[in-house]
């Protein structure tokens, strides 16, 4: 139908046009039929880059071109001079250039493949009327005609025309601009009636902020008022996380850096050497732009959106579903967790803790529990609870205690029932059985107890009354609800025989005291936030560790709020979390917040990690939320921050492998090229590199690859809960990573150094062989170096033979990595395109013994920072 028109003709023509039933709704047949017309109901997505563009998006890096021209004149001088059979320096380039795109490729293809499969995640539901039953669908299959309920909470899936409506008021800023709520109703209005003024409509995009309604869908996807929005945008730019702008920051500084460094070296050759022909210049060139681009970690950006895809998939495995990419890095940050109480830290079911009786005897046990079973409109029906969660919870106690509800209205046939009221605060029930009529009743002590004249079987005294109602009072004082339960003869409440009280209370989940101890030895302060009372939220946080004497402040005191040291905000409502999280902020905390209500989104918008409940929560909660917990458990909130410590851990880990490796290439290069007299590396005419172009780029290619990608699986440290939070102005290169990078970087470079001075005649160290074998013997031990380098950097302060097979990936890698430098010393085509000869048992055994040094003095490194030698932040 005309969606410009819908709003200002009548509900029942809407319905007519769209050829739909306002009761059942559409058929499964014409579902299928309209989806195929309409398609699914989404915004068209952004038109995918081709292959062939992001192909050649990879070559599109200024270092990457230079290399490839350089390439190309090599084999230009090739073609002229004809020294060998084939250009095997250029071919080489070429293929390790191809292969480093393909991994680049891969690692954007992992990146984008994640957050689609998180959109997935959290794809919002909308009930349906379908074929005269009610259903939850997600809200792409949505079609035109489709009958759609909405309540308070929900997110409107599609335009639509309103045709039932109950104090029905939707938040529509997001596509008008109006910031009040905008009441609804079923009227038509005028057809030139702006979009603003269209209250027989719903809109997609908005969301219901109280009431409750039903409408029949008139435009999906593209055809909505949304749809046509964003159809005029032409394309959206992808955001970068925090943490992706200062590690690219980061890496675009220490690229600078390397090309300066690759300039002066480039620039030293050709100006002091003695350069005799433009194969030796091109030589040159190559040797330079291959230092730039092996050295410079231009591949950050892409590497972190792995790892924190990686962290979104782990998070989504323990029940936490990431919404937006930054709350991973922002979790390992947290200071504090404002908690909501029932359902996240309890069980949100009442369960009976305590029965008191006169004689305390379970005869007397088992009638209460009868009487308690008998005044009940509950069921438990195939395992499943239907009813008050207090009447639930007294069926469930008198099924442990071996009494059938079922069996019990069997004998005993109900004939009467005195409902609940606000006023009344009990409810009784009349029956017949074996013995005549009688009557049951629960409900508030202050209701029951006047009207009881005995308890058990002696009468209700003065001194006995003041005696049930201090026991009224010590059961209040554990913060359970107290009921009451009689009994009397006939149908009238009066002269009950008083049976005894019932404590209930919602009780801790069984994992909530650990989480949270595990949330207080991380560093992180747990806060209760909670509309129950006062008593009862200070028992459950006493009972979950929150503190041994929690210190409660209520909603009314929060005007007064002078300070935030306060463990339970007891009887607050949800306006009062904004004003929570602004003080706990203002005081330079970073705070996780959840919430589920409509009420809860400004909240959660504003805290730094906004947690919306996955059951309870409302669709408008999730929208503002950075997570969504998909079990409504404490618990996982701390799953949660481990994992996003986890990632930013290992954002470090691959990090400081990556900059100490590349660091070891360029001080190997460059004081080679310096020190290359002293190191007697100037044998025969001309000058002699160090290492080539083509084993420069290799190295780039089969350490700063797999390992790298490898360290970002990494688990968790073992000691990863019992850390304090990093501090929120701490940059991901901290003074302690950088005084390690530094000195491993340079260990790297004197032990290749050594090993090629040993490996040639001359030098400090006096060898016998030719500058082939030496320079394979230095190309070696660089890359078994960078190789155990990658365990070392799992850990800081960790030994490198602590839980050396928990990465089995990182394991994989170093043997693909080893095989790979094995292939290039003894397969004949690699030995000529990379200029190696083949190397003895013993070369090898020296080459890993030299390399290994790098794990000494890590070890050496870590014990001194552990014992506290060393103190680096």
């Amino acid at each position: 139908m005309d969606t410009d028109t819908a709003h200002s003709i009548p509900a029942d023509e809407a319905i007519a046009v769209l050829a739909t039933n306002a009761t059942a709704g559409l058929g499964a047949e014409e579902v299928a039929r309209r989806r195929k017309e309409y398609g699914w109901n989404e915004l068209r997505a952004a038109r995918r880059v081709p292959l062939w563009r992001r192909i050649a998006a990879q070559f599109a890096d200024a270092l990457v071109v230079l290399l490839v021209a350089a390439a190309v004149v090599s084999a230009a001088v090739w073609y002229v001079e004809r020294e060998s059979s084939a250009p095997f320096e250029a071919l080489a380039i070429l293929t390790i250039v191809i292969l480093n795109s393909m991994l680049s490729l891969y690692q954007e293809g992992r990146a984008e493949e994640a957050l689609a499969a998180l959109r997935a995640m959290s794809a919002p539901e909308v009930t349906l009327t379908r074929d005269g039953k009610l259903i939850r669908v997600p809200s792409r299959e949505v079609v035109p005609g489709d009958v759609m309920l909405v309540a308070e909470g929900d997110a409107v899936a599609a335009d639509a025309r309103l045709i039932e409506t109950a104090g029905l008021h939707t938040l529509e800023a997001a596509l008008t601009g109006e910031s009040l709520p905008v009441e609804k109703s079923t009227e038509p209005v005028r057809t030139e009636a702006r979009l603003g003024d269209r209250h027989s409509m719903l809109f997609s995009g908005t969301a219901v902020s109280t009431g409750h309604g039903r409408a029949v869908v008139t435009a999906t996807g593209m055809r909505t008022e949304l749809g046509k929005i964003a159809g005029m945008l032409e394309e959206t730019e992808t955001q970068l996380t925090p943490l992706q702008k200062d590690l690219d920051r980061t890496g675009k500084q220490l690229g600078l850096v390397v090309l300066a460094i690759a300039a002066v070296v480039t620039a030293t050759l050709l100006a002091l050497e003695g350069i005799q022909n433009v194969h030796q210049v091109v030589d040159v060139l190559l040797f330079g732009v291959a230092l730039a681009v092996a050295a410079a970690p231009e591949g950050l950006a892409a590497v972190v959106t792995v790892v924190l895809s990686m962290g979104v998939t782990r998070m989504a495995g323990r029940g936490a579903i990431v919404r937006k990419l930054p709350a991973v890095e922002t979790l390992g940050a947290a200071t504090v967790i404002a908690s909501d109480k029932t359902g996240t830290l309890t069980k949100n079911e009442m369960t009976v803790r305590a029965v008191v009786t006169a004689g305390q005897s379970e005869e007397e046990r088992r009638l209460l529990l009868t009487a308690a079973a008998l005044a009940n409109n509950a069921e438990l029906a195939d395992g499943k609870k239907h009813g008050d969660p207090t009447e639930t919870a007294l069926l469930v106690a008198a099924a442990e205690a071996g009494l059938s509800a079922g069996a019990l209205r069997a004998e005993y046939r109900r004939v009467g029932e005195a409902p609940f009221t606000s006023e009344r605060k009990r409810m009784s029930t009349v029956h017949e059985g074996p013995g005549g009529r009688v009557l049951y009743l629960k409900g508030a002590p202050g209701s029951v107890i006047p009207l009881c004249t005995r308890y058990g079987a002696a009468p209700l005294t003065g001194e006995r009354r003041a005696a049930v109602l201090q026991e009224v009072e010590t059961l209040a004082g554990q913060a359970l609800r107290t009921l009451a339960v009689a009994m009397g003869d006939g149908d009238k409440e009066e002269n009950l025989t008083l049976l005894g009280l019932v404590g209930l209370i919602d009780p801790p989940r069984q994992e909530a005291a650990a989480a949270v101890a595990t949330a207080r030895a991380a560093g992180l302060r747990p806060i209760m936030i909670t509309g129950d009372h006062p008593a009862t939220a200070k028992a459950i946080a006493r009972e979950v560790g929150i503190a041994e004497a929690p210190r409660v402040m209520t909603g009314a005191d929060l005007d007064r709020l002078e300070h935030t040291d306060v463990d339970v905000f007891a009887r607050v409502n949800p306006e009062h979390k904004l004003r929570i999280v602004q003080a706990l902020q203002q005081q330079g905390a970073i705070v996780a917040m959840t919430g589920d209500g409509v009420n809860d989104a400004p909240a959660l918008k504003a805290a730094d990690i906004g947690v919306a409940m996955g059951i309870t929560g409302t669709d408008v909660s999730k929208e503002a939320a950075d997570l969504v917990l998909t079990d409504d458990n404490f618990a996982t909130i701390v799953a949660a921050v481990e994992e996003g410590r986890a990632v930013f851990d290992n954002i470090r880990k691959f990090l400081r492998y990556l900059l100490s490796s590349n660091i070891g290439e360029v001080l190997t290069i460059f004081f080679g090229v310096v020190l290359e007299g002293p190191l007697g590396l100037n044998v025969g005419a001309g000058f002699v590199l160090p290492l080539l172009a083509t084993q420069i780029l290799w190295i780039n290619l089969v350490t700063d690859g797999a390992p790298a990608l490898a360290l970002g699986a990494d688990p968790a440290s073992p000691g990863l809960m019992r850390r304090p939070p990093r501090k929120r102005e701490e940059g991901v290169i901290n003074a302690r990573m950088s005084y390690g990078i530094g000195i491993i970087g340079a260990v790297m470079a004197a032990g290749t150094l050594w090993v090629m001075d040993a490996s040639m005649p001359g030098g400090f160290v006096e060898g016998a062989g030719t500058l082939a074998y030496g320079r394979t013997m230095a190309f070696t031990t660089l890359v078994l170096f960078q190789i155990l380098n990658a365990f070392n950097c799992r850990s800081d302060e960790r030994s490198v033979f602590s839980g050396l097979g928990e990465n089995r990936w990182l394991l994989a890698a170093a043997g693909l990595s080893v095989a790979a430098q094995i292939a290039v010393v003894y397969v004949p085509l690699l030995q000529t395109a990379f200029q190696t000869v083949p190397l003895s048992a013993a070369d090898w055994l020296r080459a890993a013994t030299v390399a290994s040094s790098v794990v000494a003095v890590s070890e050496a490194m870590k014990w001194a920072l552990r014992a506290g030698l060393v103190r680096v932040s």
